[in-house]
């Protein structure tokens, strides 16, 4: 990279991965088919994040199964206007797990 850009740079291996569970309110106990939260991974660094709010899974996040982490989803954008999801539960933790 030196004789590149004059910047030396290293590269860092990737220590924890965080996908969201997917929101089609299915039980993955039962029937895991969402990728990649249902992947047949070992690694003790591989997150699954649902989104629960107030106590309770909400915006049909996926639950049970694989799910290893819970996480507050829900934001509100503007007066009135809500979202929400396993994706922004996702953000979320990586970004609790960042700090």
């Amino acid at each position: 990279d030196i004789g590149v850009t004059g910047v030396q740079t290293c590269a860092l291996p990737i220590s924890i991965v965080i996908v969201a569970a997917g929101n089609n309110n299915y039980d993955l106990e039962k029937n895991c088919i969402v990728y990649p939260a249902c992947y047949d991974i070992e690694n003790k660094n591989f997150r699954v994040v649902a989104n629960y709010h107030n106590g309770k899974y909400v915006c049909n996040s996926n639950y049970n199964g694989p799910i290893t982490d819970k996480e507050d989803g829900y934001y509100l954008k503007e007066e009135n206007v809500g979202g929400c999801g396993t994706s922004m539960a996702a953000a979320v933790l990586t970004s609790k797990l960042a700090k």
